[in-house]
C-alpha cells in the first residue's frame, strides 16, 4: 500500500459520534494537510466522497445522510470551514 494510500485509509476509518465530530473533522484535516505537505493533494470531491462513507457506515443518522446526498455534499463543503 502507497503512503498515498495509506493516508486515505486512515482518513476513512471507522468513527462513532460518541468520539465527537472535532475527532473525525481533525482526523481529516490532518489527512488533507500530509496530502498537501507530499504534492499529491486530494480533490474537494473525493475528501467529501471518504466523509460521506464514513457517516454512512456509523449508521446513527440515515435521516441526515439522505438528505445530505441530496444536497450532494454541500453541508460538509459549508462546514469545511469548522476544520
Amino acid at each position: 500500500m502507497s503512503t498515498r494510500e495509506a493516508n486515505q485509509t486512515r482518513m476513512a476509518a471507522n468513527w462513532h459520534p460518541s468520539e465527537g465530530f472535532e475527532a473525525l473533522a481533525d482526523r481529516i484535516n490532518m489527512g488533507i494537510q500530509y496530502a498537501q505537505y507530499a504534492d499529491k493533494p486530494i480533490a474537494d470531491g473525493d475528501i467529501v466522497d471518504i466523509a460521506k462513507r464514513i457517516i454512512k457506515r456509523c449508521g446513527l443518522f440515515p435521516e441526515e445522510y439522505k438528505e445530505w446526498i441530496t444536497q450532494d455534499g454541500k453541508m460538509l463543503a459549508q462546514k469545511k470551514n469548522l476544520v
